[in-house]
């Protein structure tokens, strides 16, 4: 889970939106670069800046933009209007990104879907932390209920568990319901791993073998998990947005739920 939240997490090339002004640049035939350098200042490194854009007037005599609708043009007369004149000054008052953001990367990440970005950047790192504590709180609820209720039980319910609060996150409206369901994955995914690896006596991985053997049958059970977070990259790269991704790492868990079948 963790390499597979660092993938989820990151963060493309951004610049502020400025709708008034990517306007213009369909009328004036202006390629990305001029479109920035007259509504984005550098920062202090040479490059764009990240969290801030020029305050501009994009209001003319000859032409008018329409902020509730940014595509549309008012009195505007192309004739008289002018490409001209458009570049900021030094004295030209700086603004933050009230419009939202624009990324130079063609995939989708959770950072991009809900724009965590400069004064929201600190809550990308949540998704970890929400995640940790839901692997705290499925230590302690499904090694409880393991002992009560069964260990073949608690495993189906939370390989399914795990499977729903995945595809879950896919349709959140909001990066607070991502994050309860981040907590479902953590509670189900610790919750699968000890039923079935420390806790079982239906679906064992330690107890089907010698106490000579566990060692290693553990290290066994481990290297598959790495095979996993070597191979996970090269998903990602052939599948660039989150929610796919996401996705195709989830549906897998419903295949496990055939392990109630096992004959025990």
């Amino acid at each position: 889970m963790p390499p597979f939240d660092e993938l989820l997490k990151d963060i493309p090339k951004h610049w502020c939106r400025v709708p008034e002004a990517e306007l213009i640049q369909e009328l004036c035939g202006w390629s990305e670069r001029d479109l920035r350098e007259v509504s984005i200042p550098l920062s202090e490194h040479g490059s764009f800046s990240s969290c801030q854009r020029y305050n501009m007037d994009w209001n003319r005599s000859e032409i008018s933009v329409d902020r509730d609708r940014p595509q549309s043009v008012v009195g505007w007369n192309r004739s008289e209007f002018s490409c001209r004149g458009w570049h900021p000054s030094n004295s030209t008052p700086l603004d933050s990104c009230k419009d939202g953001w624009v990324f130079e990367e063609a995939y989708s990440t959770i950072i991009t879907q809900f724009e965590l970005v400069c004064e929201d950047a600190w809550k990308a790192d949540l998704n970890q932390a929400f995640l940790n504590i839901g692997l705290l709180l499925g230590s302690v609820v499904i090694g409880y209920g393991a002992d009560r209720y069964g260990r073949k039980f608690c495993f189906l319910i939370s390989i399914f568990g795990l499977g729903v609060s995945g595809i879950g996150m896919i349709f959140s409206p909001n990066y607070t319901v991502l994050l309860l369901f981040r907590v479902l994955q953590g509670i189900f995914g610790k919750g699968a791993w000890m039923s079935s690896y420390v806790l079982g006596k239906d679906i064992p991985v330690t107890e089907i073998v010698s106490s000579n053997h566990r060692r290693l049958v553990g290290i066994v059970a481990q290297i598959f998990f790495t095979v996993g977070v070597i191979v996970l990259p090269g998903i990602a790269y052939l599948v660039p947005d989150w929610k796919m991704l996401q996705l195709t790492t989830s549906l897998p868990c419903f295949l496990l739920m055939l392990y109630y079948w096992y004959a025990h």
